[in-house]
């Protein structure tokens, strides 16, 4: 009882600072004299319990002190890779020039070109990886279950040094500059193009940039004359510097069609030793995925309106609890930060569903299949809202669970409760790869990913 009464005190200390205003008391447990902040802790904890209770303070303390000095170093570790390491980019441009319309009294013409720059996915992919390691510290700090109680349950969004790279997105400013030469090697425009790719870190540990962007570069008032039928656009500097010894790696490549993304992907199949099924698997990136939906009969669980032809189709649909169970041993339910993996292995969010949708099965007519580029695989199942209840979206929809809770907050409880976890969802009429959340009571399909 005089631990538990201690314990609650010292929580009170750590989280209210008002009560740095009491008076301290001069407590020398182990012979070393007290520091100020040990010394108004113990004034709080006096006539509680016995003098050995300065001890287990000081030690508190010293592991808080201890733990910020690790998260802090992780920031700043990360940060200067973000800041400092910054991934290769191509930068891919149009030879399709517009010329528009030339003006014969001035005997100018504004000629238009598209860049598309195009982030390194292979630099991401071991950059992730190298993220395992403050995810290593933030299990560390889980483990030692006294992070509400020392002020760090925020982290790592919430950091604890001015380097924070889970924060926001980094902005980096890229001036690009550009020379347009004829076919008689002329020199008849120079222009610059302002580009502005941010990289940065979330929560989960995912890296966070854009596969690519897109603008817009206009050499403008090109004299007429100059103009000839075969042009050429090369790069002349980087941030003022040579595109050779730049800071911001850049390679510059002609092209009238912007590249997809190569990923590497292994196809292989494995066993379910609960049931005997055989399923399919396929390599995407740093992961490996079922290539196909989970169709374990669990409780909690059914076949699309309840036929059995469907489970063989499909597989079955799950609700949230049963599907962070249904994985077979060496698969899990992917977290959302794992899904984000995977969507940034494909190109993107903006395209995945284009890449991981089946190649049929979408919509009565089939106008919204994907191309299945790496073999994943997704049918439109659709989902329902619970064990018997009507199916919606069949054959236009398709949402899997991840393992991740979503929180949201009672106004009648005034407390935040958990009844919702995120999933990721394509439809027929679009190519994005969506983030939503749900109840988790609802039925969705389950994708397991191979543990590490």
């Amino acid at each position: 009882m005089k631990k538990q009464i201690v314990f609650l005190v010292l929580s009170l200390v750590l989280a209210v600072p008002c009560l740095a205003q009491m008076k301290p008391t001069e407590l020398k447990p182990d012979g070393k004299e007290l520091s100020e902040d040990e010394q108004r802790i113990l004034s709080l904890i006096a006539g509680v319990s016995s003098i050995n209770t300065g001890e287990n303070i000081r030690n508190d303390i010293v592991w808080r002190k201890k733990w910020i000095e690790q998260l802090k170093e992780t920031e700043e570790t990360f940060y200067k890779i973000i800041n400092s390491a910054l991934p290769p980019y191509t930068l891919y441009y149009s030879t399709a020039i517009e010329t528009g319309k030339i003006d014969y009294q001035k005997e100018t013409a504004d000629l238009n070109i598209s860049l598309n720059l195009l982030a390194n996915a292979e630099w991401f992919t071991a950059m992730q990886r190298s993220l395992k390691a403050a995810q290593a510290v933030q299990n560390g700090l889980n483990a030692a279950n006294r992070k509400k109680d020392w002020g760090l349950d925020e982290w790592p969004e919430r950091g604890v040094s001015d380097t924070n790279p889970f924060a926001s997105p980094k902005q980096h400013d890229i001036s690009v500059e550009f020379e347009l030469v004829n076919q008689q090697g002329i020199l008849i425009g120079r222009q610059t193009a302002e580009l502005n790719p941010s990289i940065g870190i979330n929560k989960n540990f995912v890296v966070i940039f854009k596969t690519s962007e897109s603008y817009a570069l206009t050499f403008r008032k090109v004299n007429a004359n100059d103009i000839s039928d075969k042009l050429t656009i090369r790069l002349a500097s980087v941030n003022g510097a040579s595109p050779e010894t730049v800071r911001f790696p850049i390679i510059a490549v002609s092209t009238k069609t912007f590249p997809e993304y190569q990923v590497s992907t292994k196809r292989t199949t494995f066993t379910d030793s609960r049931d005997g099924r055989k399923y399919k698997a396929v390599e995407i990136g740093p992961q490996t995925w079922m290539a196909e939906d989970l169709n374990f009969n669990a409780k909690g669980s059914e076949c699309p309106l309840n036929k059995p032809a469907n489970c063989q189709k499909y597989g079955r649909l799950y609700d949230w609890n049963t599907a962070m169970k249904a994985c077979p041993k060496g698969w899990h339910l992917p977290s959302d930060a794992e899904w984000d993996i995977l969507m940034i292995s494909v190109g993107g969010k903006e395209i995945a569903g284009k890449y991981l949708k089946a190649t049929s099965g979408w919509n009565i007519n089939g106008d919204g299949n994907g191309t299945d580029k790496y073999g994943f695989s997704a049918l439109p199942v659709g989902y329902s809202y619970g064990v018997g209840a009507h199916l919606y979206h069949d054959g236009s929809y398709g949402g899997w669970w991840s393992a991740s809770e979503y929180f949201r907050y009672n106004m009648y409880d005034r407390k935040y409760v958990n009844d919702g976890a995120y999933y990721r969802y394509m439809d027929y009429y679009g190519e994005y790869a969506h983030y939503a959340h749900g109840n988790k009571y609802g039925l969705r399909s389950v994708r397991c990913v191979q543990d590490n």
